[in-house]
C-alpha cells in the first residue's frame, strides 16, 4: 500500500471506531476529513499544515467533550488510535521512505480488533492513490469526485467541505 492509501485506511479506521462507539462530535468529522484529504493534496507538507487541530489536543472541544463522557481507559484508547492514525501520514513526511507508516497503521488495526470494531473493507481502496511515476511511496493524488466515489463504498457521509475538483 502507498502512504496515501494507508492514511485513508487509517482515517476509515478512526471513523469505524467512532461509528461503533457512537462518537458524534463535529470535531471528529473534521479530523477524519482532514486525514482523507491527503488523497487530494499534491503537497503533503501543505496538507499537514492545513489541519486546525486534532481531537487529541488539549483545548479542542472534541477532546474536552470525550474526556468528560468516556471512562479513562476508553478515552486513552481513543487518543492512542488518533495518535497512530495521524502518524501514518506524518512519520515519513520529512525523512526517507520507511515502513513506519505501515507500523502506525498496524497499531490502528490492532486497536479496532482489540475493541471488536469491524475493520473497514480494504478492497475498494486498492484502485485509488496507487504508486505513480513520481510518487511511488506516497502514491498519486486523485480527483475529489474519485474520493467521493471511494468514500461512498464505505458509507462515509457526503462531502461537507472537502476540497473539490
Amino acid at each position: 500500500m502507498t502512504v496515501r492509501q494507508m492514511q485513508i485506511y487509517a482515517a476509515l479506521c478512526v471513523w469505524a471506531y467512532c461509528e461503533a462507539k457512537v462518537y458524534e462530535e463535529p470535531g471528529l468529522r473534521a479530523y477524519v476529513d482532514h486525514l482523507l484529504s491527503v488523497a487530494l493534496m499534491e503537497d503533503v507538507v501543505l496538507w499537514d499544515e492545513s489541519r486546525t487541530s486534532y481531537p487529541d489536543e488539549q483545548g479542542d472541544p472534541t477532546h474536552d467533550t470525550l474526556a468528560k463522557r468516556l471512562q479513562a481507559d476508553e478515552f486513552a484508547e481513543f487518543k492512542d488510535l488518533v495518535t497512530h492514525a495521524t502518524e501514518v501520514g506524518k512519520t515519513d513526511m520529512f525523512t526517507v521512505d520507511s515502513d513506519k507508516p505501515a507500523q502506525e497503521l498496524e497499531h490502528c488495526i490492532k486497536i479496532l480488533t482489540r475493541c471488536s470494531v469491524p475493520l473497514p473493507n480494504i478492497k475498494p481502496l486498492v484502485g485509488y492513490c496507487k504508486p505513480g511515476k513520481f510518487h511511488a511511496h506516497w502514491g498519486d493524488t486523485i480527483f475529489a469526485s474519485d474520493l467521493e466515489d471511494l468514500l461512498a463504498a464505505y458509507d462515509y457521509p457526503a462531502d461537507e467541505g472537502r476540497t473539490t475538483d
